[in-house]
């Protein structure tokens, strides 16, 4: 993968392992405001963005459809100081 980052925009290409001379693919085009962490297992891609979270929230897509629309929250947006029982 290679990641290119400015203070507040996050753009992430990647190209398949297996294939090192491949064609790297962007995963999202960078968008202001928008910070994302990205990393690969079997065939999902997993990131940590602030998109709709100003906490962040950890999400997950399939390899090949890597497209906002297709993205699974994981875990949401932490939302304050946790209340305690």
């Amino acid at each position: 993968m290679i990641v290119s980052a400015h203070t507040l925009s996050t753009e992430y290409r990647y190209v398949e392992a297996d294939n090192p001379a491949g064609e790297f693919k962007i995963f999202l085009p960078r968008k202001r405001e928008h910070e994302y962490f990205l990393d690969h297992y079997k065939d999902h891609f997993y990131l940590v963005t602030n998109d709709q979270a100003k906490n962040f929230r950890l999400m997950m897509t399939p390899v090949d459809q890597t497209g906002q629309e297709h993205w699974k929250e994981l875990i949401p947006p932490f939302s304050g100081i946790p209340t305690v029982l």
